[in-house]
C-alpha cells in the first residue's frame, strides 16, 4: 500500500541496506484514504498516553518541522482551538487540558471567553471558552505522501502501481505474490499497509483474521475567499465516537468543513448526500456563523 503509512515505512526502510518494493493497487500513490483525510497534525490532548494512539500522536506532532525541512511538503503549525458553548462542555475542556498537560504538550492553554475570541475572532459569540493547542497544524495529505515516496525512490525503493495482490503463496523462506494482471513478486517479508483493504490483504496472505468496517466522512472544500475562513483549526467539544464537525484551514489557503462519521458496509461508496450536507453546515455555522454554502468548491 502506498498511502501515508506504506510511504513512511518505505522511506524508513530506504535508509537500511535492503531491497524494498512498494506495491500499490491504484494508478498512483495516495489514491486511497490518504488523499481524502483532513490533513490535521493533532495537538496531543485527545487521547491519554496509556494508549498507543495517544503516545504516537504526541511523538508524531513534534516531527513535522523536521519532516517538512527534509521533504518540502505544505505544512502550517496554525494551532487548534476547541470551542465550548456551556459550563458543562467546559468540564470536558478541562479534562482535555489536564490530559494534554499529563502528555507534556507544550503551550496548551485553558481559555476564558475573552481569550478564545482573541485567538479566533470569527468564532460564534456564544462560545464561552475553550482550549488552545498551538502544537496543532495542517498538511496537504496527498503531497505529503508524494514527498515520502519520492524520497524513498531517490534512496533506491522501487514502486509498482496497479499491482493488486490476488494471491500469496508462503514458500517457507519467502512469499510469492501474484498480481491481478499476472505480474509476480518474490519477497522474504511483507508489510501490510493496505489501509481500508488491510483485512482483505491479510486474508489473502493467510495472516491475522480481522474485519475493517468503513467509516465514511463527508467534507466540503470552501473557496480561499470564504468569509468564514478561520486562522486556526476549530474543533467542537468531542462526542464519544467522533471529534465532531470541524472547520479546517488548509495550507493552500482554502477551508474544509466536516467530516461526518458514518459506518457503512461498502468500501467503494464515495457518494455524498444532501442530509450530510445540511448536518455539516449546521454544525460548522454553530462554530463560525460566517460559514456559507455559497463558498463550496467541491465535496
Amino acid at each position: 500500500g502506498a498511502g501515508v503509512v506504506g510511504a513512511s515505512i518505505a522511506r524508513k526502510l530506504s535508509s537500511y541496506d535492503c531491497r524494498t518494493v512498494v506495491l500499490e493497487k491504484e494508478w498512483d500513490v495516495s489514491f486511497g484514504v490518504s488523499k481524502t483525510n483532513s490533513g490535521i497534525v493533532h495537538g496531543g490532548f485527545h487521547y491519554p498516553t496509556s494508549l498507543l494512539k495517544g503516545r504516537l500522536e504526541v511523538e508524531g506532532t513534534i516531527m513535522f518541522e523536521k519532516l517538512q525541512q527534509e521533504l518540502h511538503f505544505p505544512f502550517q503549525r496554525c494551532g487548534i482551538v476547541v470551542a465550548a458553548f456551556t459550563v458543562e462542555e467546559m468540564k470536558t475542556i478541562e479534562r482535555l487540558y489536564m490530559q494534554g498537560v499529563e502528555n507534556r504538550i507544550i503551550g496548551l492553554e485553558l481559555c476564558n471567553r475573552e481569550r478564545i475570541h482573541t485567538l479566533e475572532p470569527k468564532l460564534n459569540a456564544d462560545v464561552v471558552g475553550g482550549l488552545h493547542a498551538p502544537s496543532g497544524g495542517v498538511i496537504e495529505p496527498y503531497r505529503f505522501v508524494f514527498s515520502l515516496i519520492e524520497s524513498a525512490r531517490k534512496n533506491g525503493v522501487e514502486l509498482q502501481t496497479r499491482f493488486k495482490v490476488v494471491k500469496a503463496e508462503n514458500e517457507g523462506d519467502h512469499f510469492l505474490l501474484h498480481a491481478e494482471d499476472g505480474r509476480r513478486l518474490q519477497s522474504r517479508y511483507l508489510v501490510n499497509a493496505a489501509g481500508l483493504y488491510a483485512d482483505e490483504l491479510s486474508a489473502v496472505c493467510g495472516a491475522e483474521a480481522f474485519r475493517i468496517i468503513p467509516r465514511k466522512g463527508q467534507e466540503f472544500l470552501l473557496d480561499r475567499n470564504a468569509a468564514g475562513l478561520p486562522g486556526k483549526i476549530i474543533f467542537p467539544v468531542p462526542a464519544p465516537n467522533s471529534k465532531g464537525i470541524l472547520v479546517i484551514p488548509t495550507p493552500e489557503g482554502t477551508c474544509m468543513v466536516g467530516p461526518t462519521a458514518v459506518e457503512q458496509e461498502d468500501k467503494e461508496d464515495l457518494s455524498t448526500t444532501r442530509d450530510n450536507f445540511e448536518a455539516i453546515f449546521h454544525s460548522a455555522r454553530r462554530l463560525i456563523p460566517k460559514i456559507s454554502e455559497r463558498d463550496i468548491i467541491t465535496a
